[in-house]
């Protein structure tokens, strides 16, 4: 996984804007959090998509649409209610800088798919592809995984794996039960 000091390789237009205004913030401000995080999903859903990944894919399945999704590009699926509980945490601290900040452990985007189905109880028309096959609009990294080395190192509280955040999250939106 990628800790905070390795050197970022911005692979689209989106990424190399994200990462201009990291050192904007950086070349403005001594007091800063910066926060990099992967696989965001929550329950307000995402902005400018509507439903997080999540989301999508049980009400697609749920219309039974065959379901095509990357198995070679490497996340952290990575809770907005747990990310926002370690910011709140965090903001408390004078430790300033750089964080990486996601749910632990790792999994492609086709195995975070199968382990939601799974979760829920079903078997949807489900087939893993390559980055290539799927083509996407923007190019994205193969490995997107982070280390949360710095939180761990001022000792904020650990973010539990992502297989558990998921349980967690079906529960609150309902989808199974505890």
């Amino acid at each position: 996984p990628y800790v905070e000091e390795d050197q970022p390789n911005p692979l689209n237009v989106y990424a190399v804007s994200k990462l201009a205004g990291e050192y904007f913030v950086r070349n403005i401000l001594e007091k800063y959090f910066l926060i990099r995080t992967c696989g965001l999903y929550g329950e307000a859903g995402c902005w400018g998509k509507g439903k997080n990944f999540v989301d999508t894919v049980l009400s697609l399945a749920k219309e039974g649409k065959p379901l095509r999704v990357v198995n070679d590009q490497w996340v952290t699926p990575t809770s907005a209610a747990e990310l926002a509980s370690r910011i709140g945490e965090l903001i408390q601290t004078r430790h300033y800088g750089l964080y990486h900040m996601t749910n632990e452990g790792q999994c492609t985007w086709f195995e975070f798919a199968k382990t939601v189905f799974s979760l829920v109880g079903m078997s949807p028309n489900l087939s893993p592809i390559d980055s290539k096959t799927y083509a996407a609009r923007a190019m994205r990294p193969l490995y997107s995984v982070l280390e949360n080395k710095k939180a761990k190192e001022f000792g904020l509280t650990h973010f539990s794996h992502w297989q558990d955040a998921l349980k967690n999250y079906l529960m609150k939106k309902g989808y199974i039960s505890g």
